[in-house]
């Protein structure tokens, strides 16, 4: 009985792994390297201004990077990044894949190289009481997920508090206690 169940529960397993092949296949053909992310990186602090044509006029903050960027949120965190000589990109393309294994194109808020293969991605959330600013948010945290992104490995989330109040010290915090370790 014991060897009838187990080969029962073995066969289950083998249809859900058979199931599992054209979403599979998908994923590969379409995967992206990290190699390929950051292939301009050379040495030495880098600053990378935005990638992305969504609303290019909202571009309006100048950090100490010389940089426009789209909130005093993002502005105050790229001066840490720049004061403290960390490299980064300001809303580069980045690839990612669905739960359906199709590519979706987002520009993360900013992206920290750590290595070749290895980044770091910070999304600064400074307008969640707007609702299709937080459908948005909430669907592009869904496919860091899906695409191994999560805090604190890779993903660093910070938000202005609910009347717009914004830490500048526990913007320090972060980049001392997440970022500057693994450089």
């Amino acid at each position: 009985i014991k060897q009838l169940q187990q080969k029962k529960e073995y066969e289950n397993q083998l249809k859900a792994l058979n199931n599992n092949i054209p979403l599979l296949e998908r994923v590969i053909t379409k995967y992206i390297s990290p190699d390929s992310v950051f292939s301009d990186i050379d040495s030495g602090p880098q600053v990378h201004a935005s990638q992305n044509l969504y609303k290019k006029d909202k571009l309006i903050y100048l950090t100490s990077a010389g940089i426009y960027v789209r909130s005093k949120g993002e502005a105050i965190i790229i001066d840490v990044l720049w004061q403290r000589r960390i490299p980064f990109y300001y809303e580069r393309k980045l690839a990612l894949l669905d739960e359906n294994g199709e590519v979706v194109i987002i520009y993360p808020d900013i992206t920290i190289p750590i290595s070749k293969k290895e980044f770091i991605i910070w999304e600064h959330n400074g307008m969640l009481t707007n609702e299709e600013y937080r459908r948005r948010n909430n669907r592009k945290m869904e496919l860091y997920f899906l695409n191994g992104f999560y805090q604190p490995k890779n993903l660093i989330v910070t938000a202005d508090g609910p009347n717009g109040e914004f830490s500048i010290p526990d913007i320090y915090r972060v980049v001392d206690g997440l970022i500057l370790p693994r450089l």
